[in-house]
């Protein structure tokens, strides 16, 4: 799939009602890494998406990407 979309990488994460979170699948070892931080952090586009309940897009995570986002970007 990322042979089709204009993207350097992908990954799938996945966050549970309960909290648990989990990357369930990634393109390559630095999707992974930015998989994972947004875990660390507490910060990022899959975790907004989690909590806000809809899709959360940027075309550019570091140039364009909310305030809250500062240390993932």
């Amino acid at each position: 799939m990322v042979h089709s979309l204009p993207a350097y990488g992908s990954g799938v994460t996945v966050l549970t009602h309960d909290g648990s979170l989990a990357v369930a699948a990634a393109s390559d070892v630095t999707s992974l890494a930015l998989e994972e931080l947004q875990f660390m952090l507490g910060a990022g586009p899959c975790v907004d998406a989690f909590s806000l309940r809809r899709p959360v897009l940027h075309d550019h995570v570091v140039a364009g990407a909310p305030s809250g986002w500062r240390g993932y970007g």
